[in-house]
């Protein structure tokens, strides 16, 4: 796959409209559908990252992995950083998606920022325990997805003030 083709596909799945839905919705109690659209997204992107960097990736059998394989060979190949956040936010997403009253805590949000190294830790300056929980989590998820595009500055994301001075993330680091 070309890297344009590459780059096409990840801002798909990465726009800033799809950012900026994402945003809106941390607001509502939608805790799973947010969670899977964000894992889904992740998801998406590491197969794409797989296509356009394994030499032969159809002897891999992409489509007939799980996620958490699908992470573990592209960690284990070099392709992506944050393996143990992504895993962690593969597992949330499994809590979530079998449990109807599951909610992300301060400990979860917590917990995935220690996991990504505090790839968003400058977002909240201004004190962490008073952002809703489910909205850290899923603003390091995305910031996770934006280090996975190979954004310059993947805490644009969520940051509302910043996103209004960015046009597309993914096109203004190709």
């Amino acid at each position: 796959m070309s890297s344009e083709k590459f780059r096409e596909r990840v801002d798909e799945v990465w726009s800033e409209a799809a950012l900026r839905s994402i945003q809106a919705r941390t607001r509502s109690k939608d805790h799973a559908g947010l969670i899977i659209d964000v894992h889904l997204r992740l998801e998406h992107t590491i197969v794409e990252i797989l296509l356009h960097r394994l030499p032969k990736p159809d002897d891999l059998g992409i489509d007939g992995l799980d996620f958490f394989t699908k992470t573990n060979v592209a960690s284990a190949c070099g392709f992506i950083p944050h393996r143990k956040a992504i895993l962690y936010i593969g597992n949330i997403r499994n809590k979530v998606a079998h449990r109807l009253d599951y909610k992300v805590t301060h400990d979860i949000a917590d917990h995935l920022d220690k996991c990504a190294w505090g790839i968003a830790d400058a977002d909240f300056d201004d004190g962490r325990k008073s952002v809703l929980p489910l909205r850290r989590f899923i603003h390091t998820a995305c910031c996770i997805g934006g280090k996975l595009c190979g954004w310059g500055d993947a805490a644009l994301v969520l940051n509302e003030e910043r996103l209004k001075k960015v046009k597309s993330p993914v096109r203004a680091a190709a």
